[in-house]
């Protein structure tokens, strides 16, 4: 089964899949191939422009390059991540299943703890443009408008626990969370 998918444009994509491989389609899904390459446990894709990044659950960060090779970045103190967002090619932010928020603003190279006012972070779901929405283990829902140099909480109705899996931007205000509800974690 697959655990991440992104996709660079209409015709090509990645996936991770649950045996831990990274999969690559050049045909709008129709085909996938295996890419020869040795990650221990990848977790999470994200793709901003034509920058593709993937990172290993324990924090090491890799970027495919022109030439289609995959290039460590560097390796962010993490063990356990959950969620990866990049809001550049340079920008990006990751929360680790330990409450750590990490922000890196070269392309993966170092990483460094961003505070949040309360809460644990869960999963920081989207960095659409410089916009970031981050959830914490107390429901708190949080935004970024800086590309997640800053958190400010958000008022929200309490819907009961809620792991995002994702969110889709509808415009430039608004915005659709999809997740699963319930106590199971992501």
């Amino acid at each position: 089964s697959i655990i991440d998918i992104a996709l660079v444009n209409p015709a090509i994509g990645f996936a991770i899949t649950a045996s831990q491989d990274v999969l690559q389609s050049e045909d709008s899904g129709k085909t996938w191939k295996s890419l020869p390459m040795n990650f221990n446990n990848p977790v999470r894709l994200c793709v901003v422009g034509d920058a593709v990044f993937l990172i290993e659950a324990a924090g090491r960060c890799f970027r495919r390059n022109s030439a289609g090779e995959w290039v460590l970045q560097g390796t962010a103190p993490a063990s356990k991540v959950s969620s990866l967002s990049f809001s550049s090619s340079q920008i990006g932010v990751l929360t680790d299943r330990d409450s750590l928020l990490l922000r890196t603003t070269d392309a993966g190279a170092t990483w460094n703890p961003v505070a949040v006012g309360s809460g644990s972070p869960v999963s920081v779901v989207s960095t659409y443009q410089n916009i970031g929405v981050l959830f914490c283990e107390d429901n708190g829902v949080f935004t970024s408008s800086d590309h997640g140099a800053t958190w400010d909480s958000v008022a929200t109705k309490d819907p009961g626990t809620v792991w995002p899996k994702g969110l889709l931007a509808v415009d430039d205000t608004r915005y659709l969370v999809y997740g699963q509800f319930g106590k199971n974690r992501l």
